[in-house]
């Protein structure tokens, strides 16, 4: 999973402690991961093993065996990438919840609806199994500003202007309406804008500081270089902050992360590895899948509380705290949020608070 690109690197999976979730039995088995992005073709090996089920037109992907022409295989393998030690090809990563299904859609294509809101928010209604839905896209990469009174009607102009994802207020507003209704069974997982000399967040990733009913199971997720050994860790953000979005914030390593390619004759993977935080985002997706498979009774409300209250925000100066259940608070900050997820200790009784605010 590590690129050759980064020799200083652990490998991001062990950051996370995914492999102690596979000692105990879990990844994801029985669980379905909502995948909305582009770049596409589900004849690649990464797919294999599972179940794909797909809502419209997928985009496909490119032969330049580039991470941005085969986005989408690339963010899929790493939230649910079949495992297979007998592959013999050079390298084949595989996903955080590897035994995970899939249900992709494509966030650039708009079907019969003459709006592309209404395509995101039919997407969201057809992953009605899902646990969690993938994001690592956005209709602008504006920053958020919390003293703007924004609009359903704004946000249209902003899709509309900043990407040509055309929209207007009432498309807007029924892919709300998804969004707050995919929460009934799933967490929503958003990748934070890749531009690092950001103070805030992007507009997308803020969503529920507009429309507050959105706020019950969101992560937002930061990309942080994460380098040296374990336990001797220097970290360094490589995407905007999490700031105003923080205490729904967490972060992971996905800076040159390996992942799927093309399919053509074959299929590829990326040697050297890619960066950015749409490679941070599918390994929470994929935590929040293994965390729906060991714990099937909770909500994603309670699935989101696990992995923020059990984050390593050890590189954090505390701006803030959550309280949790039974009197469990967890600290967060500006850049890393609750800091990086660590698997192993959501699936562990949470019974200590970490960096209260007072400190």
């Amino acid at each position: 999973v590590r690129g050759s690109t980064q020799s200083s690197h652990q490998n991001p999976y062990d950051i996370i402690n995914a492999y102690k979730a596979y000692g105990y039995g879990f990844s994801g088995d029985g669980k379905q991961i909502a995948i909305l992005d582009s770049g596409y073709d589900t004849n690649h090996y990464t797919y294999s093993g599972k179940t794909v089920s797909t809502y419209g037109t997928l985009t496909a992907d490119n032969s330049n065996n580039s991470a941005s022409d085969n986005h989408g295989n690339f963010v899929a393998s790493i939230a649910a990438g079949y495992l297979d030690t007998t592959y013999s090809g050079t390298v084949a990563s595989h996903g955080v919840a590897y035994d995970a299904d899939l249900h992709l859609a494509s966030n650039d294509q708009r079907g019969s609806e003459t709006y592309y809101p209404d395509q995101w928010a039919n997407a969201l209604d057809d992953a009605s199994s899902a646990v969690v839905q993938n994001n690592s896209w956005g209709f602008t990469n504006r920053q958020y500003n919390s003293g703007t009174s924004y609009t359903s009607a704004n946000l249209a102009t902003y899709s509309t202007n900043d990407t040509g994802l055309t929209a207007n207020a009432t498309s807007i507003d029924n892919y709300v309406t998804a969004l707050n209704s995919f929460q009934d069974h799933g967490v929503i997982v958003f990748a934070v804008s890749n531009t690092s000399s950001y103070s805030e967040p992007d507009i997308q990733v803020a969503m529920p500081e507009i429309y507050s009913q959105l706020a019950e199971a969101w992560i937002n997720v930061v990309n942080v270089d994460i380098t040296g050994s374990a336990g001797n860790e220097s970290y360094s953000r490589k995407s905007a902050p999490c700031g105003s979005t923080a205490k729904y914030c967490v972060a992971a390593d996905g800076h040159y992360i390996s992942g799927a390619l093309s399919y053509t004759s074959g299929s590829y993977f990326s040697t050297s590895g890619s960066t950015g935080s749409s490679f941070a985002a599918p390994q929470v997706s994929g935590a929040v899948a293994i965390l729906a498979e060991a714990f099937p009774s909770n909500t994603p409300a309670q699935w989101t509380d696990r992995l923020l209250a059990s984050a390593d925000n050890s590189m954090c100066s505390a701006s803030g705290n959550v309280s949790f259940a039974n009197g469990i608070t967890h600290a967060y900050c500006s850049d890393y949020g609750h800091g990086v997820i660590d698997i192993y200790a959501a699936l562990r009784p949470i019974t200590s608070s970490r960096m209260q605010g007072s400190i």
